[in-house]
């Protein structure tokens, strides 16, 4: 490098950060450590190398979201003079596709006019495929599963030579190999590219064109790429290949904190950049500047136990703090008052505002009983990066059937639900509907089961019609009868083949378990109605006791002082005074579905984020029983917790939780709680 041009303060910085900032030459992994000052080193260093005589518009630094990419333009700004800072590329992986392809696609035989695609043309593309193979006949995938499916073969790279069908539940079913083949062709003859496309049209351009990648190689000279535990293949691809020989490449994120890999994020391209990269340099970031010790080393000692980590661990100088509150409640409701009784106390006892709570939880559906309490305690909240549990789709769907069961005179719910999930009750069936509607001026599903009705459909749409209408005219009888609310709805479900047909209206799978844990969360709620109901509330007043809510009861959170709901994946980056984790139990957290398939650590490593996002309190709850399809279930103790060391915590019941005992008070309190957490 030639003499500085000016003099970049790195006085703030702790010895591994500055290490980080200043290593310039050949590749470079930073392990950046939950709360170890990640971006400052990132834009610390980018803000080095110009002041060392770099030309800015060498440099690329490549992030997750333009949010991220805007904010580090911002930063360096403040370092460097602004005119140089407006020179670096700091962008997302698919903006820097997207501009180099404008430049030089015509090599792949697209114009350089190429649109990109909103989701809703590529939907309409989809269906449009699906209807000349005969792929969206009853029973089978959606549009938007198909979608999803072309989505994750092209972020692999893959070719459609390459896919290899399945009748037996492969990654790829049968079917979809002429698909994708069309919808890659369908979209080229439109010059027209999707999100995917800038990825992998990227990647295969430099793959037919080195020149144009040994050009780009020479311009970008100094690589940074942020959150580096999340790139998936197409990402790794065109990473390594921009970097090429002389490979100045600084990768800066933390395996421990790899989180998507439902969505394609493969945590092994950090985990072995030394394999790519032998020559690479490692830096470990490890100083905290977020957490208490006590948080940071209960942390440590859980992210421990997966094997495949690089070996790094959290310390901070804020003291040792407050234990940490291992919550045990009688069911989901015991838990969910404590919580409003905790945050209560809490915001008695310490300064700031209802913004410096959260509460996290691994699934979606476990907001609905802590919506719940805080309402009944006047308790301010907002859903971060999420819909209220009664406003999720799949619950107005199945809202919108019961309505339809109670009040045949539904002609919105009866629209919304006639085809949900997909029963071959196409666009023209339901026009023909509608048509007859005009015509005898009754309701539209007092027309389902009428042959004249019937005798204008193709025969799959009419049995679909025939079954879907018999499903409501016996269910209003069951209804009409009375017995468990709870044990109807769940069958009403069932049979109405909502239940089985999530995994065919949504993928990937995760997402279809996900809306099926909110479903049967949904028929808790009916038996939590029918406990208090004792015997007097039906269907009816079960469907006005959410119109009640929506109208009259709902609590208008403001985001800068409302208890802040969300999942741990949504939680990711975040940081809070208080962090209260919810539902860990066996099953639920870690949860059965990814430990099954394989997913303990990744699932281990949700754990640690969670964790971690606690500055100065973390509170630990989990439930003896809980509501499983309506009703109660025994539940065990998440074996995370089993993990943390009896040292850093404080065990209470729900009705202690306030001012729980100190371990001195009781000889036996710690062979009592090794006794209760012993695997």
């Amino acid at each position: 490098m030639r003499k500085p041009l000016f003099k970049v303060d790195l006085g703030g910085l702790n010895p591994r950060q500055r290490e980080a900032v200043s290593t310039v030459d050949g590749p470079l992994l930073v392990l950046a450590g939950a709360g170890t000052g990640k971006t400052r080193v990132v834009t610390s260093r980018i803000a080095w190398l110009i002041a060392g005589g770099i030309e800015p518009e060498a440099i690329l630094a490549v992030t997750f979201t333009n949010k991220a990419a805007l904010e580090m333009k911002e930063r360096i700004g403040r370092m460097v003079p602004r005119e140089l800072a407006q020179k670096v590329t700091a962008c997302t992986f698919h903006s820097f596709g997207a501009r180099l392809l404008r430049q030089h696609i015509g090599r792949l035989d697209y114009s350089p006019r190429f649109d990109i695609a909103s989701d809703s043309y590529t939907d309409g593309v989809v269906r449009e495929l699906l209807a000349e193979l005969a792929l969206n006949r009853d029973g089978q995938l959606p549009a938007a599963a198909w979608k999803s499916l072309i989505s994750r073969a092209k972020s692999s790279l893959l070719a459609v030579g390459d896919v290899v069908e399945s009748s037996d539940g492969g990654s790829w079913p049968l079917g979809f190999r002429e698909l994708y083949r069309r919808y890659r062709g369908r979209m080229q003859s439109l010059n027209m590219l999707d999100f995917d496309d800038l990825l992998g049209l990227t990647v295969e351009l430099w793959r037919r064109c080195p020149e144009i990648l040994g050009a780009c190689r020479e311009r970008y000279r100094y690589l940074l790429v942020d959150e580096y535990q999340d790139t998936n293949h197409a990402q790794f691809a065109l990473t390594s290949m921009l970097a090429g020989p002389r490979a100045n490449l600084c990768v800066v994120g933390d395996d421990d904190q790899s989180i998507y890999g439902w969505r394609g994020a493969a945590v092994g391209h950090i985990l072995e950049f030394k394999d790519h990269f032998p020559k690479a340099a490692v830096i470990r970031l490890e100083q905290n500047y977020r957490s208490t010790n006590t948080i940071l080393e209960a942390a440590n000692h859980v992210i421990a136990n997966n094997a495949a980590r690089h070996d790094k661990a959290l310390w901070s100088q804020a003291g040792a703090g407050e234990k940490i509150l291992v919550v045990k409640a009688a069911d989901e409701r015991d838990e969910a008052r404590c919580l409003a009784e905790l945050i209560r106390d809490r915001r008695a006892t310490r300064a700031g505002s209802l913004a410096d709570f959260a509460v996290l939880y691994r699934s979606n559906h476990l907001s609905r009983a802590v919506e719940e309490a805080l309402r009944h305690a006047r308790i301010d909240y907002c859903l971060v990066g999420g819909k209220s549990f009664y406003q999720r789709r799949e619950i107005l769907d199945a809202i919108s059937m019961l309505r339809l069961v109670r009040n045949p005179r539904d002609d919105q719910s009866l629209l919304r639900v006639l085809n949900v999930p997909p029963r071959g009750i196409g666009e023209k069936s339901v026009e023909r509907l509608r048509e007859l509607q005009r015509i005898v001026g009754r309701p539209l599903s007092e027309l389902l089961g009428i042959p004249e009705y019937q005798r204008e459909l193709t025969a799959g749409a009419a049995q679909a019609v025939r079954e879907f209408d018999g499903c409501l005219l016996h269910y209003r009888e069951r209804f009409a009868r009375g017995g468990g609310l709870a044990d109807t709805v769940r069958a009403f479900l069932t049979d109405s083949g909502y239940l089985s047909g999530l995994a065919r209206m949504y993928k990937p799978r995760a997402d279809a378990l996900k809306r099926r844990d909110n479903l049967l969360e949904f028929v808790n709620s009916a038996a939590e109605f029918e406990d208090r109901a004792a015997g007097r509330g039906g269907l009816e007043e079960f469907l006005e006791s959410f119109a009640l809510r929506d109208d009259s009861d709902r609590v208008q959170g403001r985001p800068d002082n409302s208890v802040n709901l969300m999942t741990v994946h949504a939680a990711k980056g975040l940081e809070f005074p208080v962090v209260m984790v919810i539902g860990l139990e066996q099953d639920l957290f870690p949860h059965y579905n990814s430990v099954r398939e394989g997913g303990l650590d990744e699932e281990r490593r949700l754990f640690y984020v969670a964790a971690t996002r606690a500055r100065e309190e973390l509170i630990l709850t989990y439930t003896s029983s809980r509501r499983i399809n309506g009703a109660p279930s025994p539940r065990q103790i998440s074996r995370f917790i089993r993990e943390i060391p009896l040292r850093y915590t404080v065990e209470a019941d729900s009705g202690n939780a306030l001012r729980p005992a100190p371990a001195a008070e009781a000889a036996d309190y710690l062979k009592n709680l090794k006794d209760q957490f012993a695997v």
